[in-house]
C-alpha cells in the first residue's frame, strides 16, 4: 500500500492525521458544545425523521462547517508554541458561549439574536440586578452550570486520553487513508456551507435578514454564526433607526391635516408584559381590575377580546406600533412616518411620559428603541417628556399630574405613557405591605403536576402587580374624566406565568408554536375609554365601540384607528385597517416577522 500511493500524497495524509491527531480532543469539543445545535439537529433528523433526508442534509451541513471553523482555529492558534497558553482561554470561550446559549434556550426558549442583544443593550443597571437577582440561582441557571461542568469533565478526560497517546499509536496506512478522505469531504462540505456568511452580509434590511434567518434556521447554527448574525442584525437596526429619524425630512412637504373643530385629548397609553387572561375585565377569577371592570360597568369603557401584538418582545413591538407601516404588506417600519410626528403635523401637541427612558447616558447604546424616541430629531416634536423615571407607574402618572396638561394651551394633545406595567420581576412592580397586596400563594388554587408554593406565589405577584397596574390607570381615568378625551390602552405584549404549562417567561419556537402560545405571549390587553364629557360629543361612539369589541385586530396598525378618531387626514389612513371603521377588513396577523399567521394556528 506504502508504494501504491505517491509520496505527496502519503505526505499530506502524515500531516492532515498528525493535525488531527493532535488536536482532537480541542475540535471535538468545539463541535460539541459550539456546533451544539447543529450537531444536535443532525442527530435528531438522521435518528426521528428518516423519511425525509433533507433535514437531515440541512443541518449535517452546518455540521461540517462546525467542524471547519474548529479545524481553522485549531490551525490558527493552536499549532505553535504558545499553544498551553492560549488552549485554556479558548477551552474557557467554549464553555462561556455554551453556557449564554443553554441559558437562553433553557430560560426563555430564545437563541442568541438581535432582539437579545437589543435586550441586554436596553437592560440598564437596576434591571441587571433584578435579572440577576431573579435567575443567578433558578433552577434553570443551576442546570446550566451543571452542563458547563460536564463540559470540564469532558475536557479532562479528552485531554487525559490524547497525553497518554493511545489514539496516536494508529498508524495503519488503510486507517489514515479512510481518515483523510473523511476529513476532505467534512472541510470541503463546510467551505461550501460557508457561503451563509456570504449571504449574511450581503443583508442590508430587516426584511432581507428575517428571509435569510427563515432560510437558515438559525436557531440550529452554531454559536459563531448566532452571533455574527446578532451583530449584524443590530448595525441593520441601528441604520434603520438613522434612517426613520432622518426621514423627517421627507415628510415636511407632505399634507397632513385635522378636521376636527373641537378640543379633543387622545391618550395612548402602552402597558407592559399584560396577561389579558388575569384581567378580570376578561373574566379571571381573581379581581386583579376593580377599577378598569367599574369603568366598564359605567359605559365609560369597552375592552377588545381579540387583540395580538405581532412580537412578543418590546423593542419591534413598539417600533410598529408607532410608525404607520403595516406588517401584513411586509412593509418596514423605518420606511413610514412616525405616528406622533403625523399628530404633531396636523396641529396636535405632542406629550410623552415613558417610564423605561433611559436617563444614563453611560449606557452608549445606540441599537436600543429609545435611541430612535429619543434622538434630536424626534425629540423636537415633542411638546414635553418627563426628565425622571421611578420605581412605581404611580409616580410617573403623579409627575405628569403635576405637570397639568389640562391647563397648557392647545385645542388637541396627543398624550402617550409607557409604563413599567408587570415587567419581570413581578413582586418589584408594585408597593408592598398595602392595598396592593392581596393575593398570595395560599390565594392560587392551582394544582397542575408542575405547580408548587414558589411558583404559586410568583402568580400572585403578577396579579398583585396587575391589581396595581389597574389602580395607576384609574388616576389617569380620574385626571381626564372631566375633559374631552379618549383612552386606548393595550400592552406591548403578553407574557407566561404557569399558565398552561410549567414556564415563567416567553420561550418561543416558531417550530412549535400552539394556540395556548398565542393565548398568552401575543394576545394582549386591549380597551378604548371615553370620558363623559367625550361621550356626550360622540354620542353613538360607544355603540360602534361595543359592535366592534370582538373583531381580530393587530396591534401594528392601530396607526389607523388613532388617525381616524384624531380625524387626521393623511395618505397613510387607511379605512379598512381601522378598527371602528364600518369598511374595517381583518389583516393577516403575522407574529414575529416570520410569517405565522396566528389565525391559522390551532
Amino acid at each position: 500500500m506504502n508504494h501504491s500511493i505517491p509520496k505527496v500524497i502519503k505526505k499530506g495524509i502524515d500531516k492532515i492525521c498528525a493535525f488531527y491527531k493532535r488536536h482532537w480532543p480541542f475540535i471535538l469539543v468545539f463541535i460539541l458544545f459550539v456546533g451544539y445545535s447543529c450537531c444536535s439537529s443532525s442527530i435528531h433528523a438522521l435518528l426521528f425523521e428518516p423519511s425525509d433526508g433533507k433535514d437531515f442534509m440541512f443541518f449535517f451541513k452546518k455540521f461540517c462547517f462546525t467542524f471547519l471553523l474548529a479545524s481553522l482555529i485549531a490551525l490558527l492558534f493552536l499549532n505553535n508554541k504558545k499553544e498551553p497558553y492560549i488552549k485554556p482561554i479558548l477551552f474557557f470561550i467554549i464553555i462561556l458561549l455554551f453556557f449564554l446559549q443553554r441559558f437562553l434556550i433553557v430560560s426563555f426558549g430564545r437563541a442568541i439574536g438581535p432582539d437579545v442583544l437589543l435586550m441586554t443593550a436596553e437592560t440598564n443597571s437596576d434591571e441587571a440586578s433584578e435579572f440577576l437577582k431573579t435567575f443567578a440561582f433558578s433552577h434553570s441557571s443551576l442546570r446550566c452550570y451543571a452542563e458547563c461542568a460536564l463540559i470540564i469533565i469532558v475536557i479532562i478526560i479528552t485531554e487525559y486520553i490524547n497525553k497518554k497517546k493511545w489514539i496516536h499509536s494508529i498508524s495503519s496506512p488503510y486507517l489514515k487513508s479512510i481518515f483523510s478522505v473523511l476529513c476532505f469531504c467534512l472541510l470541503s462540505i463546510g467551505i461550501f456551507k460557508a457561503k451563509t456568511w456570504i449571504d449574511l452580509y450581503k443583508c442590508n434590511t430587516t426584511e432581507t435578514l428575517t428571509d435569510w434567518e427563515y432560510k437558515e434556521k438559525t436557531r440550529f447554527s452554531d454559536i459563531i454564526t448566532k452571533i455574527i448574525y446578532a451583530v449584524k442584525g443590530m448595525e441593520i437596526g441601528k441604520n434603520e433607526i438613522l434612517s426613520a429619524s432622518m426621514a423627517i425630512e421627507k415628510y415636511k412637504n407632505e399634507s397632513f391635516s385635522c378636521n376636527s373643530m373641537d378640543s379633543l385629548n387622545i391618550v395612548l397609553i402602552i402597558g407592559e408584559s399584560g396577561i389579558k387572561n388575569h384581567y378580570s375585565i376578561y373574566g379571571y377569577n381573581h379581581d386583579t381590575t376593580p377599577n378598569m371592570s367599574l369603568e366598564k360597568k359605567k359605559g365609560n369603557l369597552v375592552a377588545f377580546n381579540n387583540v395580538v401584538s405581532p412580537y412578543n418582545v418590546t423593542t419591534p413591538a413598539i417600533k410598529n406600533l408607532l410608525s404607520c407601516n403595516t406588517l401584513s404588506k411586509r412593509e418596514n417600519w423605518a420606511a413610514f412616518p412616525y405616528v406622533p410626528y403625523v399628530f404633531n403635523r396636523a396641529g396636535y401637541d405632542i406629550y410623552f411620559w415613558d417610564n423605561q427612558k433611559k436617563l444614563d447616558a453611560g449606557g452608549g447604546f445606540t441599537f436600543e428603541l429609545n435611541s430612535f424616541l429619543y434622538n434630536k430629531y424626534i425629540s423636537s416634536i415633542y411638546t414635553a417628556q418627563n426628565d425622571s423615571c421611578y420605581k412605581f407607574d404611580e409616580d410617573l402618572i403623579s409627575s405628569f399630574i403635576r405637570y397639568n396638561v389640562n391647563t397648557k394651551k392647545g385645542k388637541h394633545k396627543f398624550i402617550m405613557f409607557h409604563l413599567l406595567g408587570q415587567h419581570i420581576s413581578f413582586d418589584e412592580r408594585y408597593p408592598k405591605g398595602g392595598q396592593f397586596e392581596i393575593f398570595s400563594k395560599d390565594s392560587v388554587k392551582r394544582k397542575e403536576p408542575w405547580m408548587n408554593d414558589e411558583k404559586r406565589q410568583d402568580i400572585a405577584h403578577f396579579d398583585n402587580a396587575t391589581l396595581y397596574h389597574d389602580y395607576v390607570i384609574s388616576k389617569l381615568f380620574d385626571y381626564f374624566r372631566d375633559t374631552p378625551t379618549i383612552m386606548i390602552y393595550l400592552s406591548d405584549h403578553g407574557e407566561e406565568v404557569y399558565d398552561y404549562r410549567n414556564n415563567m417567561g416567553r420561550k418561543f419556537d416558531n417550530n412549535r408554536i400552539s394556540a395556548n402560545m398565542v393565548e398568552y405571549q401575543f394576545k394582549v390587553p386591549f380597551f378604548i375609554w371615553m370620558s363623559d364629557k367625550y361621550k356626550v360629543n360622540h354620542s353613538n361612539l360607544l355603540e360602534q365601540i361595543n359592535k366592534c369589541k370582538d373583531r381580530p385586530f393587530v396591534t401594528d396598525i392601530t396607526f389607523n384607528l388613532l388617525l381616524g378618531l384624531a380625524s387626521i387626514e393623511t395618505k397613510y389612513y387607511n379605512e379598512q385597517q381601522d378598527l371602528l371603521h364600518k369598511n374595517y377588513l381583518p389583516q393577516k396577523r403575522l407574529l414575529m416577522n416570520e410569517g405565522i399567521d396566528c389565525d391559522a394556528i390551532h
